[in-house]
């Protein structure tokens, strides 16, 4: 059994005991409890030789002239595959090409009449004469706790190398920052591996990556009601990289996600509770 320490928890809840109530209406939410976490072994989970070879299998590459990023071959009909990745890695007007896990390059449309929402995600489709690829299972992000591991994969733009880097959950918010980005999570992502997936232990997909540690222009954390997360928190969201989760693709697309099953649902909790360490309890209610 391995046991892993969250130590954001005890700096959250020191920065939350001040003014608790004054935080928004941004909710912090250690999925679970900010105790240290055990992570038991579960059968379910695959080994890194099995999660490597899913991950390379459901990851494309999306080129856009010199626009580079990822994306994740979710569902097919037929002959036609519907790959989902950020809206940011498309760039309007330009041709569009998909270049699938056995090297082979695909003229790529993108996917018209879908509402996202002001979410950072897109659709393509390419099609397949012959040759059929894997499609991702989708999970359900808010199974996540706070801790556990979670891998991102996608194409780095100063790569030509697919990479898989391990890392775990680390923060959940809501609401949801401008994209839907809601989770944080441990793991470096580069230029390029944007519209790639996060997946969990069992090989799902649970999360779409779009904003890499230490952003190097703009403010991407700004909330979608337009508001700002108070300091001590944006000190924190820069060490993470942010995903979209899953299920917002699906709540919003489900039309291209039938054989999914019922994931569309992320419930946050009213209630806020953080579990220090030293056996402290910080409560807010929502």
């Amino acid at each position: 059994m391995e046991s892993i320490t969250v130590d954001l928890c005890l700096l959250l809840a020191i920065a939350c005991s001040d003014s608790l109530s004054s935080v928004l209406s941004a909710r912090v939410l250690a999925l679970d409890s900010c105790s240290p976490v055990l992570i038991e072994e579960d059968p379910s989970e695959l080994s890194p030789e099995q999660l490597g070879a899913i991950a390379r299998a459901i990851v494309v590459r999306v080129n856009a002239n010199s626009n580079k990023g990822s994306g994740i071959l979710v569902s097919h009909q037929g002959s036609i595959y519907t790959v989902l990745t950020n809206q940011h890695v498309l760039t309007p007007g330009e041709p569009y090409q998909i270049e699938t896990s056995d090297g082979q390059r695909h003229p790529a449309t993108p996917v018209d009449g879908v509402d996202f929402q002001g979410n950072d995600l897109a659709l393509l489709q390419f099609r397949s004469g012959i040759k059929r690829y894997q499609t991702a299972t989708l999970g359900n992000s808010s199974h996540l706790k706070i801790g556990e591991a979670v891998f991102a994969a996608g194409f780095p733009s100063e790569s030509k190398e697919f990479a898989l880097n391990s890392g775990q959950v680390a923060l959940s918010i809501e609401p949801a920052l401008i994209g839907g980005y809601q989770m944080g999570y441990t793991n470096p992502i580069h230029k390029g591996m944007s519209g790639g997936p996060l997946l969990n232990q069992q090989g799902k997909v649970v999360g779409i990556n779009g904003i890499h540690q230490y952003p190097f222009w703009g403010n991407p954390y700004v909330f979608n009601n337009r508001t700002h997360p108070p300091l001590w928190l944006r000190k924190w969201m820069v060490h993470f990289s942010w995903g979209i989760p899953a299920e917002t693709s699906v709540q919003l697309a489900p039309q291209f996600f039938s054989s999914q099953g019922d994931i569309s649902e992320r419930s946050f909790c009213s209630e806020t509770n953080y579990q220090l360490p030293i056996g402290e309890r910080v409560k807010e209610t929502g």
